[in-house]
């Protein structure tokens, strides 16, 4: 199962909200596209954008942590993503409800 291509992304727009959904993700092998994350916050960002390459959360993990090295470690975290691919209903319905997002169900096709 996963959502369709959505015309805006779905947005985790905090540190804590996007280390949590990376955790739920790798627990539930978890594929995302169309990934953007952002860390820190004015002059000093670094953009790391994936387009149309599915990457696990393994992966992103990884930019990640390597790309923190360069900020404070409260530095703020975002990520976006368009699409996420799911073993099972219940393991997208339990990524939306931990991180409380709002997914209507024409956003999601099962294959």
């Amino acid at each position: 199962l996963k959502p369709r291509s959505r015309p805006h992304s779905i947005k985790l727009d905090s540190r804590a909200k996007t280390f949590e959904a990376l955790d739920i993700a790798s627990q539930k092998s978890v594929i995302l596209k169309d990934v953007v994350l952002t860390i820190g916050q004015g002059n000093k960002v670094v953009n790391i954008t994936i387009i149309e390459l599915p990457v696990d959360a393994g992966f992103l993990e990884g930019l990640l942590k390597k790309a923190m090295e360069k900020f404070d470690p409260d530095a703020p975290v975002t990520m976006s993503f368009k699409s996420a691919e799911f073993k099972s209903g219940h393991d997208l319905q339990e990524f939306l409800e931990k991180l409380g997002l709002d997914v209507s169900q024409e956003d999601i096709a099962q294959q």
